[in-house]
Formats: structure tokens, sequence, C-alpha cells
């Protein structure tokens, strides 16, 4: 997991909070198109709990998250998150969300 910005989370909250990617539960979230477009974490308090309460340690109140392949058809998954704020995402500027997966596909990300 690679993360970047102003308000990162520290190396060890990463580890311990990382995984709920992974989640079986989690995961159904995503569209038929590999998208999952949160306004607000809150949406998952009662069908995710854990989840909620990991998203809440990273301080995460909104996100965009899309699902990938990197060059080597290794999955991937782009996450736009705002931390410590109240921003919400706007649907309208998807399609640039989108453009820079598939900018992200042509490489090897690990």
């Amino acid at each position: 997991m690679h993360i970047a910005g102003e308000h990162r989370p520290s190396p060890e909250l990463i580890s311990e909070t990382g995984h709920y990617t992974n989640l079986d539960g989690y995961l159904r979230q995503f569209d038929a198109s590999g998208i999952l477009f949160l306004n607000n974490v809150r949406f998952l308090e009662d069908t995710l709990p854990d989840v909620y309460e990991l998203l809440g340690k990273l301080s995460i109140h909104s996100l965009i998250q899309i699902k990938f392949k990197d060059i080597n058809g290794t999955p991937a998954i782009l996450s736009l998150e705002s931390v410590k704020g109240t921003t919400t995402w706007n649907r309208s500027n998807l399609h640039y969300y989108r453009l820079f997966a598939k900018i992200l596909s042509e490489y090897e990300l690990l």
C-alpha cells in the first residue's frame, strides 16, 4: 500500500487498517465497473461496521476507489480520500479519476 498526501497516517496505523480493501463485504460495495463512490463513509456503519471503524481510525470522511490492474495484471485500487475534512466528491469528475487509473495501469506498481 502506497499513500501520499498531507495527512498521511503512520506506517503502524496503515499496517493495522490497510487490509479492509480485501474484505469480501467491502469488495461487494464496488459497482460493476469497479468503482466505489462514498460521499460519507457513515453509510457503511450499519452494513459493514468493522470497515466503518477502520476508516474512522484513518480519519477518512469520504472516498472514491477504482479497481484496475497494473501492466503485469496485478490487481490494484486507486483510492482518493477526504481525510480529516468534510470534502465530498463530484461524480462529474469521475472520468478524470478513471483516466488516472488508466495511466497507472500502464506501469508496474509493485
